[in-house]
C-alpha cells in the first residue's frame, strides 16, 4: 500500500479523540482485513496522541495531528464522512464549522455525553461552560448519525440531545469467542464457596465505592470477598478507596491495580457472583455486556438509564436500594436471567459486529 498524505482525500476519515487503546487496535484491524470486506485505502485515521499512533503506525493510513478544531475543519475539506470515535469536550467540539457539522458520526464512548454542572466559586467559567454545552446539544442534532453500542446509549442520547438518529456500531473484537470459551472452562470456576461482588469497573467516584461497601458491611460476618478494579481512574478517589478498604475490609477485599489484558478480564468477571454498578449514566456498557452473558446477577442504580433500559426489554437485575432490606441469601442467590431478553445487551460475535459497520458505509454512500 502506497503511503499517502492528508492532502490527499478519502471517503472516510476516523478521528482517535481519546487517549486510550482499549478499542482503537480492534478498529483499525476491522478495517484492514481483507476478509472482512472493506476497502482500508478508502480510510484514514488520525489521532492527537502519540502513544496512540506508534501503536498503530504499522497498520498505515494513519496520522499523527495537532489536537486542535482547526485541524478538523480542515480534515473535513478531506473526507466525504468524519467519525467521531469519542468526542472532545463541548467547548472544542462546538467549534465545528456549520457547513461541516452534516459530514460527522459520532461514536460516542459514553464519558462524553455527560453534561457540565456548576461549580460553586466558579459562576463565569462554568456559566461559559454551559453555553458551550448548549451550543453542542444543537450542533449534535446537524450531525448525521451518533453511533452506540446498544439501546442504552440510545436512551441517553435522546434523552439529552433529543430525537437524533442513532446507529447501533459496535467495535468488532474476539471477545465473543473468548467470553463462550471462558464460560465452559471449569478451571475458571469460583471454587472457594464465597460470595464474589464486584463494585464498579473502574477506579472512578461514580462507582460510589466507600458507599457500596457501607451498604455490604452487614454482610462481613458470611462468606463474602469484595473486588475492586482501581488499575485505572481518579487518583484522589482511589486513594481514599485503599484507605478505607484497609480500616474496614481488610482480608475481605481484593483491589486490583494492575490493568489485566482481555482474557484474564474475562476470567476475574466468570469468578464474580454478583456486580454492582452505582452510576445513573451509560457507562461500563462492555464490562456489564461480558457479565450478562456470563448470567451474573447485576445491581442496578433505580435512577439510572441502565435500570431504565433493561426495564424496557425485560432483563432481570435488582436494585442498589434494595440491599439494606436483603438477608445474605437473597443477596447472594443468582437470578434466572430471561437470555432472549438478555441479548441485545451481551457481547456479540465479530461477524456481527462487521455486518453492522459494512450495513451503514453502504448506507452512506448510496447518499
Amino acid at each position: 500500500m502506497s503511503e499517502k498524505t492528508i492532502s490527499e482525500k478519502f471517503k472516510y476519515i476516523h478521528v482517535l479523540w481519546h487517549n486510550d487503546l482499549k478499542f482503537y487496535p480492534e478498529l483499525i484491524k476491522m478495517f484492514y482485513e481483507v476478509e472482512n470486506g472493506f476497502n482500508y485505502n478508502d480510510h484514514l485515521f488520525v489521532t492527537p496522541h502519540m502513544p496512540i499512533y506508534e501503536t498503530l503506525r504499522s497498520y498505515g493510513n494513519i496520522k499523527y495531528i495537532k489536537g486542535n478544531i482547526r485541524t478538523i475543519n480542515e480534515l473535513l475539506t478531506k473526507c466525504q464522512w468524519m467519525f467521531f470515535h469519542s468526542m472532545p469536550e463541548p467547548r472544542i467540539a462546538c467549534k465545528i464549522k456549520l457547513k461541516y457539522q452534516k459530514k460527522i458520526i459520532w461514536r460516542t464512548w459514553g464519558h462524553d455525553v455527560c453534561s457540565y454542572k456548576m461549580v460553586k466559586g466558579e459562576f463565569f467559567k462554568n456559566v461559559g461552560k454551559m453555553l458551550f454545552h448548549e451550543l453542542w446539544k444543537l450542533e449534535v442534532k446537524r450531525f448525521r448519525a451518533v453511533g452506540v453500542a446498544n439501546d442504552i446509549d440510545v436512551m441517553d442520547i435522546h434523552d439529552k440531545f433529543g430525537n437524533v438518529p442513532t446507529v447501533i456500531l459496535g467495535y468488532a473484537s474476539q471477545a465473543y469467542s473468548i467470553v463462550n470459551t471462558i464460560l465452559t472452562d471449569s478451571n475458571c470456576n469460583n471454587t472457594d464457596n464465597s460470595c464474589n461482588v464486584l463494585i464498579g469497573h473502574s477506579g472512578n467516584p461514580e462507582n460510589n465505592h466507600i458507599e457500596i461497601l457501607k451498604k455490604l458491611e452487614r454482610f462481613k460476618a458470611f462468606p463474602i470477598k469484595v473486588f475492586l478494579i482501581l488499575s485505572y481512574g481518579n487518583k484522589e478517589h482511589i486513594e481514599k478507596v485503599k484507605t478505607y478498604v484497609k480500616s474496614n475490609w481488610i482480608e475481605k477485599a481484593i483491589i486490583i491495580e494492575d490493568f489485566l489484558d482481555y482474557e484474564n478480564y474475562v476470567k476475574l468477571l466468570k469468578n464474580i457472583d454478583v456486580a454492582i454498578f452505582s452510576s445513573n449514566r451509560s457507562y461500563a456498557l462492555g464490562c456489564i455486556s461480558i457479565l450478562l452473558s456470563l448470567k451474573k446477577k447485576l445491581f442496578l442504580n433505580s435512577q439510572g438509564i441502565i435500570h431504565r433500559a433493561f426495564e424496557n426489554k425485560g432483563v432481570k437485575h435488582e436494585c442498589i436500594d434494595s440491599i439494606s432490606s436483603m438477608s445474605f441469601q437473597e443477596f447472594s442467590s443468582s437470578l434466572v436471567i430471561n437470555e432472549k431478553a438478555a441479548q441485545a445487551f451481551c457481547v456479540q460475535s465479530y461477524s456481527y459486529y462487521v455486518e453492522e459497520w459494512r450495513s451503514f458505509l453502504l448506507l452512506l454512500e448510496e447518499q
